[in-house]
């Protein structure tokens, strides 16, 4: 079915896996994993978000521009905006072209090319699922809980952005850019950005019909997936299933991190090399959404931590048509993915780092500065 309006030629550039610029960056070993960022990060983020903040009138900075200590900061969601209303932060259709351009700018500087791809992929393709969502009610089908205002709150106008604390300052600070199937979280403390959690998703997770058929968003997360559990033997994977049956979503969503403390399934320790180096690619290819530094960082904590201890999961069938999901776990790193939705055609991912919205740096910043 075709959307309403033209999705951009870039956008379809998401199709086409990107490799990260450093490929060696899994089997880099330092003792201090935050020492190979570059204050490059910071300072672009500054620059952007001041820009985006003084290009707004002052209602909508006021929406925009929120305390870095509000509990909102947290309260991060995936759902749509019929959903899940947003509280805080200005709307994309709010905004006037160059403010959104702005909005762009700072997608960009946070997030890798590839990043970047996918999350505008994510935004745009929500357009293709409105216009689905009005055509079946246009027809007269019923949707469990949808209507012609709950679909209209769907689509790409519906994503919001919001700055936490001031970006001219040097106190902490971050940002927020949200909406359906997509969150993407950075925080800065001392001149060090974290930029996770992030969600990402996809419904469909393939275009049926229309215009964009065949279009995969978050195709390189679901096809590593499938090719790393058919790489194993028998035995590694019996050690790596939890369950014929999927679970209905990714489990440590919004939230809900501590409900997957405990580490299951097989050990990289118990993979060949061969083995080892798919399973980096899968983790690389969800780090790898973050601009270079960043990935680096969260990738050498993983083998501070010792590679040999994540850990990968899988529940539901291997078969093209099958429900599936799997999780890779360590101890500074968790990925869930989800396909089980749709029949299955509807994706869920999630990748939390070593330091989720900057707890543990903000711990030493009021350690070290408690005013």
């Amino acid at each position: 079915m075709c959307a309403r309006r033209s999705l951009p030629t870039l956008v379809i550039l998401v199709l086409v896996p990107l490799l990260l610029t450093a490929a060696h960056i899994g089997t880099t070993r330092l003792a201090d994993p935050s020492s190979s960022q570059s204050p490059d990060a910071d300072t672009e983020m500054r620059d952007t978000a001041i820009r985006f903040l003084d290009s707004l009138s002052p209602g909508q900075q006021a929406k925009a521009a929120q305390p870095f200590d509000s509990t909102l900061r947290a309260a991060w969601h995936f759902l749509p905006l019929w959903a899940h209303p947003r509280t805080v932060g200005v709307k994309l259709e709010d905004l006037s072209d160059e403010q959104r351009a702005s909005v762009h700018r700072i997608l960009q500087v946070g997030l890798s090319d590839r990043g970047y791809l996918k999350a505008s992929g994510i935004v745009m393709l929500d357009d293709v699922l409105r216009s689905e969502v009005e055509a079946l009610l246009e027809s007269g089908a019923q949707i469990e809980g949808l209507g012609p205002e709950q679909a209209r709150r769907f689509g790409s106008e519906n994503y919001v952005l919001t700055v936490f604390g001031d970006p001219s300052s040097d106190k902490p600070w971050g940002w927020r850019f949200e909406g359906h199937h997509l969150t993407l979280n950075f925080t800065s403390v001392d001149g060090m950005v974290i930029g996770t959690p992030t969600f990402m998703g996809s419904n469909p997770a393939r275009v049926l019909a229309g215009s964009y058929a065949g279009w995969r968003v978050l195709a390189a997360e679901e096809d590593l997936g499938r090719a790393f559990i058919a790489s194993l033997t028998d035995d590694q994977k019996e050690a790596a299933y939890l369950s014929t049956e999927t679970p209905a979503d990714v489990i440590a969503g919004p939230g809900a991190r501590d409900r997957l403390k405990a580490i299951e399934g097989l050990p990289a320790l118990r993979l060949s090399g061969e083995q080892q180096a798919g399973l980096r690619r899968l983790i690389e290819q969800f780090a790898g959404n973050l601009r270079a530094e960043l990935a680096i960082a969260e990738l050498e904590a993983m083998e501070v931590a010792g590679f040999e201890n994540v850990h990968f999961a899988w529940a539901g069938g291997t078969g093209p048509e099958e429900l599936l999901y799997y999780r890779v776990h360590g101890p500074t790193l968790l990925i869930e993915f989800d396909n089980t939705l749709n029949s299955p055609n509807h994706i869920h991912t999630i990748f939390r780092g070593r330091d989720d919205l900057g707890v543990d740096l903000l711990k030493q910043h009021y350690g070290r500065s408690p005013h």
